[in-house]
């Protein structure tokens, strides 16, 4: 049961960025770019598909895995407070 809730927590926070990303795409005081590859990122974890997407970003493109895997980092370590 707790992995559903967290699956449904990644996809809706997921979402939410995606969409707050696709309004800073218009809007000059929100970052819409990075609210969009944070939200994707959200959804990856998630999303088998979507995951195997992200991992061969990392594998091509090493500097921007490096970003991915820091984020991972600081994200686990949130999520482990809060269980």
């Amino acid at each position: 049961m707790k992995r559903i809730a967290h699956k449904t927590a990644y996809h809706c926070a997921g979402w939410c960025l995606i969409l707050i990303g696709l309004a800073g795409l218009v809007l000059p005081i929100i970052p819409g770019i990075v609210l969009l590859v944070i939200g994707l990122y959200f959804i990856s974890l998630a999303s088998v598909w979507l995951h195997g997407k992200v991992e061969l970003v990392k594998i091509k493109y090493p500097k921007i895995g490096f970003h991915f895997e820091k984020f991972d980092n600081k994200v686990g370590k949130i999520f482990k407070k809060v269980h």
